[in-house]
């Protein structure tokens, strides 16, 4: 149990490397999607990041079968002032957290994998409650994801 410990503290050290704003930006090139790199920088401004996140997987029964570390990016919709969500982060990532450990965000298919289309549509209306206000938060997206599992 030790070194599932060990593990998950060396996994979160390593989640967080290059998280500055320079390494989270898309390249002088032309960003990934076919958009400029002004749409990517106006998208980077909108960004609410909440990096280090665990995730637990477990089984239907909820025994606890591992976790997924991941960061997790929260776009915050044009014409809203982005500073007044990124004060409100702290609340996003409890809310998060709160119901990451009430619904299995593995695939079924392969529970190491995270079910990424349902972990957004659910982070994403976990954010907007967390902020007290509908359609403020309008994407999620997720980088850097790991996961550990027990055996």
């Amino acid at each position: 149990m030790r070194s599932l410990f060990l593990t998950v503290a060396v996994t979160l050290s390593a989640l967080s490397v290059g998280l500055t704003p320079s390494a989270l930006a898309a390249p002088a090139k032309e960003a990934k999607g076919g958009g400029t790199e002004s749409d990517a920088a106006k998208e980077f401004a909108r960004a609410i990041d909440l990096p280090g996140l665990v995730v637990p997987i477990f089984d239907d029964t909820r025994k606890l079968r591992g976790y997924i570390f991941l960061n997790a990016r929260f776009l915050v919709a044009e014409g809203r002032d982005v500073w007044k969500y990124r004060d409100k982060a702290h609340f996003i990532r409890d809310q998060v957290l709160g119901l990451a450990h009430k619904v299995s965000f593995s695939a079924k298919d392969d529970p190491s994998r995270l079910d990424e289309a349902l972990a957004s549509r659910e982070f994403l209306k976990i954010a907007n409650q967390a902020v007290g206000e509908n359609g403020s938060i309008v994407k999620v997206t997720f980088n850097k994801i790991a996961s550990q599992t027990m055996k």
